[in-house]
């Protein structure tokens, strides 16, 4: 029985990123910046296309918030100063609340399965599966969910065919396979 090694070890090497059209997946406004901006603002500057798609409205899931619409759009504003620095111009929000991505999985696969028929991404970028908060786990759910069909040989496989998908952390570290110094 030979036994499968397992390298935790964190790459020596760094590597580069090119892609013509980014998908970015969000659960929240800033979690693109904090997870892959410096990625982002070196694609942006080869001149990739990048598109972020927000899967909540950011209006504060279990936090105490006075004012959730205003908290959100002052969000939203210091989240859209973010991308112009960075060089990203595209960005749709979807209209999930906060905290509630879990139980909307379905809604946001199929908002993913259209901007992916949209733009035709070379690249996908999501939060990985190992994050801490729900919102972040259900992101990556619903990645999956709509990318599943991909395997019944549909029309999203023509689609995405050969796109490139990464995964970035927000808030828990994960066993990074890749490395890209910005």
């Amino acid at each position: 029985d030979r036994q499968m090694e397992l390298n935790l070890a964190p790459p020596t090497e760094t590597s580069t990123i090119s892609a013509q059209r980014v998908l970015v997946l969000a659960p929240h406004y800033d979690d693109e910046v904090f997870g892959c901006g410096g990625l982002l603002a070196e694609l942006a500057d080869g001149g990739a296309d990048i598109r972020v798609l927000y899967l909540t409205d950011s209006s504060g899931g279990v936090e105490v918030i006075g004012e959730r619409d205003a908290y959100a759009a002052r969000r939203l504003a210091e989240a859209r100063r973010g991308l112009d620095h960075i060089g990203v111009t595209e960005h749709e929000t979807l209209s999930i609340r906060d905290g509630e991505l879990a139980s909307s999985v379905d809604t946001a696969a199929e908002a993913i399965r259209r901007v992916i028929h949209e733009t035709g991404p070379d690249l996908i970028l999501s939060v990985s599966p190992c994050e801490v908060t729900a919102d972040h786990r259900a992101a990556f759910a619903s990645l999956h969910r709509a990318l599943s069909p991909m395997r019944g040989g549909t029309e999203l496989d023509d689609t995405v065919g050969g796109a490139r998908i990464l995964l970035y952390e927000v808030n828990h570290p994960g066993y990074p396979s890749l490395l890209v110094d910005v």
